[in-house]
């Protein structure tokens, strides 16, 4: 990949795996380290997994490790190469992480919040939770009592914990849902309609893969998909 862009703006580069997207970042951090005069410090480079920003900060250093045995712009390289883990080359969520911790009360979490990278922590939550939201969704005068009805007249309980805490996750178990109704498509129709609408111009992808799931569902083949008006 050959890659000439201009400095004086930020840069996102898409392309297809083994097209040299992390030599283009090195090349731009180090044309902005030098010829802009930037300060490492100063620099923003991310990208999607540790493992590809591991490997982006190690072609950095490398980088400037060289230019140093080189006797290339030896004070520059080396105060780079001193100040480049003061640098955010990270993923983005770590980027975004790291400016909620800078300011909590504007964020409006505690200044002592973790990323819970394994999960544990969510188990905890949704285990301390599920009994207090199950109170009020399920007491005499929930406003959904008819909903619930048809729902545990269909699955146990138990399934409906599960699905919700892979939602959390918005890991939507397309394999384990049965298509036995033939209303269904028009029941959920209105709700794709809904998250296309809310996902316009914003292509997240967990949100995407919501609506992705809900299509799957109204295209198998056990539905048949109608209009949701009539």
């Amino acid at each position: 990949m050959t890659v000439t862009l201009s400095l004086d703006r930020n840069i996102v580069i898409e392309a297809s795996a083994g097209t040299g997207k992390t030599y283009a970042v090195v090349q731009m951090v180090l044309r902005a380290l030098f010829e802009k005069g930037l300060p490492m410090e100063s620099l923003v480079a991310l990208t999607f997994t540790k493992k590809a920003a591991g490997e982006m900060k190690e072609r950095i250093a490398a980088a400037l490790q060289g230019m140093i045995k080189e006797n290339k712009e030896t004070d520059r390289a080396r105060q780079a190469l001193e100040s480049i883990d003061r640098a955010a080359i990270s993923t983005i969520h770590s980027y975004a992480y790291s400016l909620l911790k800078r300011f909590p009360l504007a964020a409006g979490i505690s200044a002592d919040a973790e990323v819970d990278e394994k999960g544990v922590r969510g188990d905890d939550l949704f285990d301390e939770d599920w009994p207090a939201w199950l109170a009020t969704e399920l007491n005499e005068k929930t406003p959904r009592q008819q909903d619930w009805l048809e729902v545990l007249g269909k699955v146990d309980l138990s399934d409906v914990r599960e699905l919700a805490r892979r939602l959390i996750d918005f890991d939507v178990p397309l394999d384990r849902l049965p298509v036995p109704d033939a209303d269904l498509s028009k029941q959920l129709a209105p709700y794709l309609k809904e998250i296309r609408e809310l996902i316009a111009g914003k292509p997240d992808q967990k949100a995407t893969k919501i609506a992705a799931a809900c299509e799957s569902v109204l295209s198998s083949p056990n539905v048949s998909v109608g209009d949701p008006s009539g």
